[in-house]
């Protein structure tokens, strides 16, 4: 073999760029000592045309152009592993290989994170100071305050059995509706008939939603006439009682609500039956450990004082502002730090799937509000204190640093997988076509209520609310009416998707959107409040072009197909690095 000055001053190029190469680890002597002895003495004759490969330690599982992953990465890399991932089965070169895989995917991505400026932009700035504090607060929690979470499994008994009236579930009906309307008295013989024509129609065979896409003059009947998934008492009266006599796949006869005329359609009855322990028992223990924290927090910060400049709203200023104020209104403010209406709705979004939004949790949105306030005084404090004494909360930084980390690379992969997608247009157009009921626009009502502050006379405000309903229902009187004679005010809340009217009033949610325009519901109580609501307006889900939702089919696709985009993105990696794998070196010591 014979190499010429420019062949060595490459292969000592390539050696010297490797992280963690055998110049590093041996020295250039040793290096250069192994060169010659593996070629056996100087090149001559016919050796200058051999083929040989790089240079490549025992320890080496994989090389790039810029490094190189060996056994002790592989080694640190397996011991963070889940305990089911550690097996290799009946493929150790194929389960090696995918974790080295990984190990490169890693550090490509936190070589692009650490150029980049995706830290700096405000959504993962307002992230990361509220992981900060979660952080922090939560070490306060354990190792100064004593809070050892736990719960017992005789609590959530007796939880249970305190609270049985809640894990009864109703029985439901899924149910279609086909509306007319009628012009007078005279006109309401006329609809009545053409709409027992077409109930016979459904019973000798014909598909109700279909009929009522064609006939129907509600708006549900872009979506087939389906009014929801309806508890007993949703509905008006008359309405509410023919609902409930239907049998399942039973059309009723034509019931007459207000100046309308409607069928009724029962798709599927769910029986109502009492939840057993164990059915309910993760929700029970998840709602009393939520209940612990927020107990504990409490406590904590109201045992501090808060050392900077400060502003906490009385409760009823809070309540104002988070269902009235905009996005810049301050909820509280502690030193420079001000918490705004705008952040809190984020919180709320981000805590809708989760534990502060369990059933059984009453008045999350409040009391995610208080845990938030709670948490940045018992912050504050912490800052207070390290600045006296520095040691102080020193390794509760670094406990922040590693999540902090670990979640920024998780949010700067998702965000790598989501620009590769979103760069394959034949992919999008596809899954847009294939999934199109998924992406529709959300489903909107406007809703005007009654509300009326608690008081001494709430026994009788409500009674007097629930006897108007039917007064309510037949016009004979308005809500601003009924609102006049109780002493009440009406506010108009103008149009609302589920998620916003959950943040408005959790309570009306189900209600609202299984109830048909015009009408009311039963009263009840909200928070210091009697609240009875009227359902102005409706408008169904429509299908959106792609281009509308181009993020939300990303986002569905990789929620699918994460796996497989993920992988396309590593080899194309891989092949752009000049990546190999080694595998004569993953059997040795």
């Amino acid at each position: 073999m014979n190499l010429g000055t420019g062949s060595l001053r490459t292969t000592l190029g390539r050696l010297l760029r490797r992280r963690r190469s055998l110049v590093r680890v041996l020295g250039i002597p040793l290096v250069l000592g192994w060169w010659v002895s593996s070629c056996g003495g100087p090149p001559t004759g016919n050796d200058a045309e051999e083929p040989r490969g790089p240079l490549v330690a025992d320890n080496v599982f994989a090389s790039y152009d810029t490094g190189e992953i060996t056994r002790e990465d592989f080694t640190r890399a397996y011991a963070k592993l889940p305990p089911a991932a550690r097996s290799p089965g009946n493929d150790r070169v194929g389960w090696t290989k995918r974790i080295v895989q990984r190990i490169f995917a890693d550090r490509i991505l936190r070589e692009e994170l650490e150029e980049s400026d995706f830290e700096e932009v405000p959504e993962r700035i307002r992230v990361r100071r509220n992981l900060k504090r979660a952080v922090f607060s939560d070490h306060y929690l354990v190792v100064k305050h004593g809070f050892l979470p736990g719960v017992a499994d005789d609590e959530i008994e007796a939880f249970y059995e305190n609270h049985r009236d809640e894990f009864n579930q109703e029985e439901v009906r899924t149910v279609y509706h086909l509306m007319k309307r009628a012009s007078s008295d005279e006109d309401f013989d006329r609809v009545e008939a053409e709409l027992a024509e077409l109930a016979g129609r459904v019973t000798r065979g014909e598909n109700f939603g279909l009929l009522a896409e064609q006939y129907s003059e509600s708006e549900s009947r872009h979506r087939k006439g389906l009014i929801g998934t309806l508890r007993k008492g949703t509905l008006p009266p008359a309405a509410d009682e023919a609902v409930f006599a239907l049998a399942e796949g039973a059309v009723s006869a034509p019931v007459r609500v207000n100046d309308d005329v409607h069928l009724f359609f029962n798709e599927n009855t769910v029986t109502g039956r009492e939840l057993p322990l164990e059915e309910v028992r993760p929700m029970i223990q998840r709602v009393l450990q939520l209940s612990q924290l927020r107990e504990a927090l409490a406590e904590a910060a109201g045992k501090m004082e808060v050392v900077s400049d400060h502003v906490f709203p009385e409760d009823d200023r809070v309540i104002e502002l988070i269902q009235k104020g905009d996005a810049e209104s301050a909820l509280f403010s502690v030193g420079t730090y001000e918490f705004r209406r705008g952040e809190f709705s984020q919180h709320v979004m981000a805590r809708q799937n989760t534990e502060a939004f369990l059933p059984l949790v009453k008045d999350p949105v409040t009391a995610l509000y208080e845990e938030i306030k709670n948490r940045e005084i018992i912050f504050q404090h912490m800052l207070a204190a390290r600045a006296e004494n520095e040691e102080v909360y020193v390794d509760v930084d670094a406990q922040f640093r590693e999540q902090w980390e670990s979640r920024l690379l998780t949010a700067f992969q998702q965000d790598k997988l989501a620009r590769y997608v979103g760069d394959r247009e034949e992919i999008l157009v596809e899954h847009h076509a294939a999934n199109y009921n998924r992406f529709v626009s959300q489903p909107r009502v406007r809703l005007r209520r009654l509300v009326s502050v608690v008081g001494p006379d709430s026994p009788n405000v409500m009674a007097k609310l629930e006897a108007a309903r039917g007064d309510l229902e037949a016009g004979k009187i308005s809500l601003d009416q009924l609102a006049q004679n109780t002493g009440a005010e009406v506010e108009d809340l103008g149009w609302l998707t589920p998620l916003q009217l959950r943040f408005k009033d959790h309570n009306a949610v189900r209600a609202a959107f299984g109830m048909p325009v015009g009408a009311f519901s039963h009263p009840y109580r909200l928070r210091k409040r009697i609240v009875l609501f009227e359902v102005v307006e409706q408008e169904a889900s429509q299908e959106i072009p792609l281009d509308g939702v181009r993020d939300r089919v990303i986002a569905h696709y990789l929620t699918n197909y994460r796996q497989k985009v993920f992988a396309a993105f590593v080899g194309e990696a891989m092949e752009a690095h000049g990546f190999s794998f080694h595998p004569e070196n993953f059997t040795k010591r």
